[in-house]
Formats: structure tokens, C-alpha cells, sequence
């Protein structure tokens, strides 16, 4: 667990004097600088980035270099709730910019992470790089990273991952009232890909059905996401090849947060049967267990399972379409979509699905369709965020 800070080291900076009762911040357990360059030289390492991609993201990166700014990053814990309701304490990071005034809020939705590698444990993630900015930047933890690493990570999760990242902003006010006397602004910037592209959606719909939040959303800068998690689930199980043996772990998660009681021996086999409960709970990372398992599915998983008329099937198919983000809303907000055109992590037709609702009732939308794959695609889809908030504020 994260070392304790004190709350109070930070409250001399308040201009606020009065006593003050947080309701859902419990503790900031971590403060920090992070610079722009940390950021970029982490991102290369994680990555892999070969030289010559680095010098067109550097060339990329240059109206960024121009007004960026350093962050204070506050590792925060706060209250919340699981996807099966049960009250649990999570954590998340707000990075403040050091600059007179911040420029406004970016919520970001994560995408998937290891237990070890979330953002509480990882500050110099890829998705604070536009904060430096000068943007207040609030990034949740999944629920089953960081302070809540003893539950499985709930994968597709949308809803409830919609209301851990709604009770985080309100985490973060209380702490910028606090730490800084400041009210954070009621608007928002939110932004996800692959898995964070999906509950940025889901957020997005979260603030226009809760008005009582007070938070308008400005823009959304959705990509590769599954916003329908049955079209993703039906693409994987109709082709037995994948690049990214993330399906035993949604299967895993979704049997444990919606109780469907199902048994493993008739789901999985091999090496993936023996150990299951210690692979697919994220203590393992996806791109660690995909060599272990191998590209081939047949070779762990039952794929008799995935039949139509098994009624086990039918029972974990009906959970898996109910975590859609339902499309019972019209966005007043500008929305940025994108997709790999040959994703073979989340398939395509989910973006194509959205943005043709997205059309049907007149939203602003555009849809970006990246050449990229999908691994190459956050990142290009990461610089064009970067790039445009940056020319906004070279050229208001």
C-alpha cells in the first residue's frame, strides 16, 4: 500500500481559513512533481518506441514543448462504490498544474492497466501529457487497481466505472479547495482510449443524466473503445486467433462481479484452468499472459463454451450486453470519435455502431479512421489531443 502523506502538509496554501469536512476525499497518500519530459521519456520506455518513431512524436510534441508546464501530482483516496454496490475506498490522481491559473479540466479515463502498473503506481502515465498544458487532470484507478488491488479489475464495467470517476472529481474538488482555494470549474474535457475510450463515453452520459453533478462537458475524445461489449466478446469468439488474451480476464471479472456462478472447468483448460485465479484477476498483465497462453484460443479455452444454446453462455452473454452504454442520450457536446481501421484488440464495428447513432440524432460528431494498429492508434489519437489543445492556446 502507498505510503502515508499527511493531508495538512499541503494547507498552507489555502486561502481559506474555515474548517474544513471533506465528504468524499479520505487521504492524499502521495505528492509529487512531474515534468513534461518524465512523461515522454517514460512513454518511449513503456512503449518500446523505436528512435525514429520518437523523432515524429518529438516533431509532434513541439507546441506542447512551447507553453508546457510541470504538475503537482496528488495521489488522493476517496470513497466510492464497487460494480456489485459494496462501498469501497479508491484511489485516483490529480495533477494540478504549477502556472497562476489552470487552463481547465481534463477528466481521462484510463486504459487497461495492471494492478502494478496503474496510475497511482505509474504518475508519469501516457494520459496526464496534455496536462502539462496547464490543465487540471483527474485520472481514476480501475476498481481492482491500487487501493482496491484485492478485487479482480473489473473490466467493462461502463456504469459503475462512470460513477468511480464522477466521485473522483468531486475528490478533486475538495482537494483543490483545500490544498489551493479554488473552486474546480464545472467543465470538463473528457478523453479515453481502448478501455478508457469506452467509459469516457459511459462518463460523458454519466454528467447529461445527472445534472444535479453540475459538471458540463465541454468535449469528448473517444477511441477504440467497446462501447458495446457484446460486439467485442462475439468478435473474439468467432475468430479463434488473438493478439491479446484479454477475454478469460473479462469472463473472469464478469463472473465475479455479477455473481453468475459459473464453472471455470467448463470455460477454460490447459495451463489457464490451473491457474486462473492468479492470471485473470490482473495481477498479470495482459501483454505478459498473451505469451503464456499463446495466439490461439482453442488452446485455452473451451471453445464448446461459447455456443448459443449453452445456457451458461446465454446467462454471461446477457451481462455482457447490459454493460453497453446505452444510447438513450443525444451529446451536447463536441465529440472527437476514432478507430484503427484493422483493430484486432477492439473491433471496429463498435465505433461504427456509435458514430452511426451518433449521426441518426444530429450530434457533433466527427470519426477519425487511423491506419494505425490499435496499440499505435492511442497514440497517434493521444498527440492529436495534445496538438489541438495546444494549438488553441497558441492561436485563441
Amino acid at each position: 500500500m502507498l505510503a502515508a502523506l499527511l493531508l495538512l502538509a499541503a494547507c498552507s496554501e489555502s486561502e481559506d481559513d474555515a474548517p474544513f469536512e471533506s465528504q468524499v476525499l479520505t487521504e492524499v497518500v502521495n505528492t509529487q512533481t512531474v515534468t513534461l519530459q518524465e512523461i515522454v521519456d517514460f512513454l518511449y520506455k513503456d512503449y518500446g518506441i523505436a528512435p525514429e518513431q520518437q523523432a515524429v512524436f518529438e516533431q509532434n510534441l513541439g507546441p506542447l514543448r512551447l507553453i508546457a508546464c510541470d504538475l503537482t501530482a496528488h495521489t488522493v483516496l476517496y470513497r466510492t462504490t464497487s460494480p456489485n454496490g459494496n462501498p469501497v475506498t479508491a484511489s485516483g490522481v490529480v495533477y494540478y498544474p504549477k502556472r497562476n491559473v489552470p487552463r481547465g479540466v481534463l477528466e481521462v479515463m484510463p486504459i487497461n492497466k495492471s494492478k502494478r502498473d496503474c496510475v497511482s503506481r505509474c504518475l508519469h502515465t501516457a494520459e496526464s501529457l496534455a496536462a502539462c498544458l496547464g490543465y487540471i487532470c483527474i485520472i481514476p484507478d480501475l476498481i481492482g487497481c491500487g487501493a482496491t488491488e484485492d478485487l479482480p479489475i473489473s473490466y467493462m464495467q461502463h456504469e459503475n466505472a462512470a460513477i468511480v470517476a464522477a466521485d473522483l472529481r468531486r475528490a478533486a474538488a475538495e482537494l483543490i479547495k483545500k490544498t489551493y482555494g479554488r473552486q474546480l470549474p464545472s467543465s470538463s474535457i473528457i478523453s479515453g482510449y481502448s478501455l478508457g475510450g469506452a467509459t469516457s463515453w459511459a462518463l460523458a452520459r454519466h454528467y447529461a443524466l445527472h445534472p444535479e453533478l453540475g459538471v458540463t462537458v465541454k468535449e469528448v475524445w473517444s477511441g477504440g473503445g467497446a462501447y458495446d461489449p457484446s460486439v467485442a466478446v462475439n468478435a473474439f469468439t468467432a475468430n479463434p486467433y488473438s493478439q491479446y488474451a484479454i477475454l478469460p480476464n473479462i469472463i473472469y471479472s464478469m463472473n465475479y462481479y455479477d455473481n453468475l456462478g459459473l464453472d471455470f472447468t467448463q470455460v477454460f483448460q490447459g495451463d489457464l484452468l490451473a491457474h486462473y485465479q492468479e492470471w485473470c484477476t490482473g495481477d498479470v498483465p495482459i501483454w505478459d499472459l498473451t505469451p503464456r497462453l499463446g495466439y490461439d484460443m482453442r488452446a485455452y479455452l473451451k471453445m464448446e463454451f461459447f455456443s448459443p444454446e449453452n445456457p451458461d453462455y446465454q446467462r454471461l452473454m446477457e451481462v455482457v450486453k447490459s454493460k453497453s452504454v446505452p444510447n438513450d442520450w443525444i451529446p451536447k457536446a463536441r465529440i472527437h470519435l476514432a478507430h484503427s481501421r484493422e483493430d484486432t484488440y477492439v473491433p471496429r464495428a463498435c465505433s461504427d455502431e456509435l458514430h452511426a447513432y451518433l449521426q441518426s440524432v444530429g450530434a457533433d460528431v466527427e470519426y477519425t479512421i487511423m491506419e494505425e494498429d490499435h496499440v499505435m492508434g492511442g497514440l497517434v489519437w493521444g498527440q492529436k489531443l495534445v496538438q489541438e489543445l495546444g494549438i488553441r492556446i497558441l492561436m485563441p
